[in-house]
């Protein structure tokens, strides 16, 4: 049974990825504490994601060439990025906010 157990974990996680190595909170005795860890980490990952649809987007636009069809997807690509990004902030905001009111409000 430990070997299935073993073999289950390492291929749902093959690079034996620890928890605690890319911040995420194992042990916490504060909610507010794990939520903003946890959200700094979901956050981080998104904002990444939308740095590089930006870059993606421009690329379009400066490969597009005149050409009107691929100039708007280029442009759609880094208006839907910057949306993104903008929800991800201010879904920060919120999270953060409820966390210091979890916290105790400073």
């Amino acid at each position: 049974m430990t070997t299935l157990l073993t073999r289950l974990l390492i291929a749902v996680n093959p690079y034996n990825i620890k928890a605690n190595e890319i911040g995420v909170p194992t042990t916490t005795g504060d909610i507010g504490v794990a939520l903003t860890k946890t959200t700094q980490l979901v956050m981080s990952l998104v904002g990444g994601l939308a740095v590089i649809f930006l870059i993606v987007g421009g690329i379009q636009i400066a490969a597009s060439i005149g050409d009107p069809k691929r100039y708007a997807q280029g442009r759609s690509t880094v208006l839907y990025a910057s949306i993104g990004l903008g929800v991800a902030i201010a879904a920060l905001a919120i999270v953060n906010l409820f966390a210091g009111a979890i916290k105790g409000g400073n």
